[in-house]
């Protein structure tokens, strides 16, 4: 059994690390806004074209909620984990708005063609990303009764599992 002194010197350890840690992610999510934007921006071949980032924003969907899918109980737990930390909930919203500001940078109206999707997802996930910037307590008290319940979290990850797959084949087939 720990004494007082070392359990309080393993907090501290704790909270040095998560700070650390919440540091580092945002560095690497600034950094990876900063190359989007340019390749998207500076690349007159299109490089970063909208098929390609279909392909990326769907295996980002796919990676994220395949483990919600098989292992519900585990995922509900890290999540909880992640939505408790101010920090990391404004840092984790930087990506979402790279993939955005790279997704409306190509498309950002609305036409009759397939691309219209990837716009649709772009203007989502600016919103998303801007509201979850601006007001995280707000997305953890939604997002904590919805992890009560375990079919339900089942469900919503199968359901983006499906529109990840469908970002995939859109990239990969349609354009």
């Amino acid at each position: 059994m720990r004494s007082k002194s070392s359990r309080a010197r393993v907090q501290i350890v704790d909270s040095r690390w998560r700070n650390q840690t919440i540091g580092t992610e945002i560095a690497i999510n600034c950094f990876l806004i900063f190359i989007l934007v340019l390749l998207a921006h500076f690349n007159p071949l299109t490089m970063l074209s909208l098929k390609f980032l279909a392909v990326l924003l769907g295996t980002f969907i796919v990676a994220t909620r395949l483990p919600g899918v098989f292992y519900p109980k585990p995922f509900i737990k890290v999540c909880k984990g992640y939505l408790k930390d101010e920090k990391f909930l404004r840092a984790a919203a930087l990506m979402p708005l790279g993939f955005a500001v790279a997704i409306l940078m190509q498309k950002y109206d609305f036409t009759q063609d397939w691309e219209t999707v990837m716009s649709v997802f772009g203007w989502l996930m600016l919103l998303a990303s801007l509201y979850m910037l601006w007001e995280p307590k707000v997305l953890e008290k939604r997002a904590l009764k919805v992890l009560k319940n375990r079919e339900a979290v089942q469900g919503l990850c199968v359901v983006g599992v499906a529109i990840g797959i469908a970002l995939i084949y859109l990239g990969l087939v349609v354009y």
